[in-house]
């Protein structure tokens, strides 16, 4: 189901499509928020990777700034 490059891990392209990767996000999510964890970090990738962490609560700019940052983040409510 998934392949790993180095440190990434992904889905491989014959199972994309099927709520795979948005399910093991909402898992990671759901498990910080369980373990009072403050932030997720994840490192962006092309521009599909970039929309797809952000339509799921990513964010690209810093808290009060414009610039754009090299990785996604979302502070989790505690």
């Amino acid at each position: 189901m998934f392949g790993r490059a180095g440190d990434e891990l992904y889905v491989v392209p014959p199972l994309r499509g099927q709520g795979i990767r948005s399910a093991v996000v909402d898992h990671l999510l759901s498990l910080a928020r369980a373990r009072s964890v403050e932030l997720v970090e994840i490192n962006g990738g092309d521009v599909d990777a970039q929309r797809f962490y952000e339509r799921h609560g990513f964010s690209p700019t810093e808290s009060g700034s414009t610039e754009r940052a090299f990785y996604y983040f979302q502070e989790l409510a505690t």
